[in-house]
């Protein structure tokens, strides 16, 4: 794999009203929908793993990264590429 590659998690509907102020810091929204970047994701599982770089607060420095386990319901799709601008989530 990459190490550049990046993920876009979009969430359904369902997954927004359930979990959606537990990830309302790490997620953020579009006219695709409410999605989740990430450094890794793996599927394999009972639960979806993803791994996300926390946003550490101003003036502070880096931050242990993020481990998420999301039931595969929460999600209508995962899009990945080398560079995060063509993940189509980021304005280029």
């Amino acid at each position: 794999m990459t190490e550049n590659k990046r993920y876009g998690i979009l969430l359904n509907d369902f997954a927004v009203a359930e979990i959606g102020k537990l990830l309302s810091q790490w997620s953020q929204s579009n006219e695709y929908g409410t999605y989740l970047l990430a450094k890794s994701v793996d599927p394999n599982g009972a639960f979806v793993h993803v791994v996300i770089a926390d946003k550490p607060p101003p003036g502070v420095g880096p931050v242990p990264d993020i481990e998420l386990q999301i039931p595969h319901a929460f999600i209508k799709a995962i899009i990945y590429a080398a560079d995060i601008k063509r993940l189509g989530f980021v304005a280029v």
